[in-house]
């Protein structure tokens, strides 16, 4: 599954900016535009992260998580408005994004019971990564409309390949309550989280008023 995750990573990475350009969009209102995507992504991953800790497997999250984003993928070709292309990438990411970590601990969970390592899986992810940025390029060959359906293809295939995993049961799904203040009580995680909070303020604050003030003039 992570080849099918990474494949549309390069997909998305290497070529949303050329999609939104392609509908008419000026660099200026694409760049804002790709600003709100993080924070969407972010709030996903902490929503689906306690979710999936309840869940009773957490593999059905990443099928449904996939399925939702690939949803979002094929609603984004039929889109041609600012606001709806805004939500819409939104929504991809408020699903997508979140696939990743929960994938990470099923993947992680998985090994820790066979003591196989975890580095030779993550690089089959990267080097997809790397085929597929030239090779979609070829596909799309400048036409960066069908970037849309690209990425539902590959998310229903993702969501297929979920559902061969190994299943991991949710931690707290038997009913029992997580510590939250041990988290707290670790110094340098909170400080890693304190610096990060920070930073991605610090880099978004511009780009959230700039994008509100865009899509407040083409509403």
């Amino acid at each position: 599954m992570y080849i099918m995750l990474f494949m549309g990573n390069a997909a998305y990475q290497n070529n949303i900016s050329n999609f939104l350009a392609a509908n008419s969009l000026d660099e200026r209102i694409v760049g804002n535009l790709l600003a709100l995507v993080p924070v969407a992504g972010m709030a996903g991953q902490m929503l689906f992260g306690a979710i999936g800790d309840r869940a009773r497997y957490k593999n059905t999250l990443i099928v449904i998580l996939s399925c939702l984003g690939a949803g979002a993928a094929l609603l984004l070709g039929f889109s041609h408005t600012l606001w709806l292309m805004a939500i819409l990438l939104c929504l991809y990411a408020f699903f997508q994004m979140s696939i990743e970590p929960l994938l990470n601990t099923v993947t992680l969970e998985t090994l820790e019971k066979t003591d196989s390592a975890f580095g030779p899986i993550r690089t089959a992810g990267t080097i997809s990564f790397a085929l597929m940025s030239p090779v979609l390029g070829l596909i799309l060959s400048d036409r960066y409309e069908r970037l849309p359906y690209i990425l539902f293809v590959v998310l229903l295939l993702s969501a297929g390949s979920a559902l061969f995993l190994p299943k991991v049961e949710g931690r707290l799904k038997h009913g029992s309550r997580a510590r939250f203040g041990q988290l707290l009580k670790n110094r340098h995680l909170m400080i890693m989280v304190g610096f990060t909070f920070s930073s991605l303020c610090c880099l978004y604050r511009r780009r959230w008023a700039a994008a509100r003030r865009c899509l407040a003039q083409h509403s």
